[in-house]
């Protein structure tokens, strides 16, 4: 029965044609290994391997940004990581510290804030920080710059890609080029649409020293290899969470003299 149930003959047949296909199995998750280390490596202070996912558009059937927004909320300690599969087969990659705020068309401010490619190892340099990302209007779409150079509605799968206005290719100036390298294109025109969306909560650490061991010692090298850079602590120390990064701050914790056998050195993470 079950070969009749099968092939509908019972005995007897043969194979008039065969076909192998590969297609994609969407339990997994849309980066694959080699693209989540290759996120770590462009993202200093995150650890993108050891992230945790906080939402899967597959996962809610009413498809609403609430269950995102509540889902992703505790962010202490994290940068938030958003993945969108296009129908053109790109992953497009956002980060911030910052989040995507709570009240529509209000632009966050985020200098950490970056925007990926991650099949073809695109990154998309932030020019205008203060519209990194937010909300449209209505609430419903999440943005990147104030294009919006890219665009997401998780609840009707509409993608917008503007890219050139606060987000920039390191390696072109042809807004098209940007469009085609962040969100692909369809051969006859079609609109590109959201396959599937993940967001995902990313560990998130400022390095507690800006220099390794071996650029101190090309720093002291360089500096005629009489340079002790291994002193217990900084005379001063911000990063990006301190609230007050006035110059002022900087001359208070450094005041004084320095003595003969002393220098100042400072060190900026970009």
């Amino acid at each position: 029965q079950s070969s009749l149930d099968l092939c509908g003959v019972e005995k007897g047949f043969g194979i008039l044609a065969f076909q192998a296909w590969i297609v994609k199995d969407h339990n997994q998750h849309i980066l694959d290994g080699k693209e989540m280390a290759w996120l770590d490596s462009q993202l200093p202070g995150a650890t993108v391997t050891e992230s945790k996912n906080c939402y899967d558009l597959s996962s809610d059937p009413n498809r609403d940004i609430d269950n995102l927004h509540e889902g992703c909320k505790e962010m202490e300690g994290h940068a938030l990581m958003v993945v969108a599969e296009l129908s053109s087969n790109k992953k497009v990659v956002g980060v911030s510290l910052r989040g995507f705020g709570s009240e529509g068309g209000v632009k966050v401010g985020d200098s950490f804030a970056n925007l990926f490619e991650a099949t073809e190892h695109k990154r998309f340099l932030l020019n205008e920080p203060v519209n990194a990302l937010g909300l449209s209007t209505d609430g419903k779409s999440m943005t990147f710059g104030r294009g919006p150079d890219f665009g997401v509605n998780i609840a009707s799968r509409h993608v917008e890609c503007n890219i050139g206005t606060s987000y920039v290719s390191p390696d072109t100036s042809s807004l098209r080029t940007m469009k085609d390298e962040l969100c692909g294109a369809h051969n006859d025109g079609s609109q590109v649409k959201l396959l599937r969306f993940e967001a995902w909560l990313v560990p998130f650490k400022i390095p507690t020293e800006s220099l390794t061991g071996d650029e101190q010692e090309w720093l002291s090298d360089t500096l005629g290899g009489k340079i002790d850079l291994g002193s217990p602590k900084a005379c001063y120390s911000m990063d990006y969470f301190t609230a007050d990064k006035s110059t002022k701050k900087l001359r208070e914790a450094c005041a004084g003299p320095l003595k003969p056998d002393a220098m100042m050195v400072t060190v900026s993470t970009l």
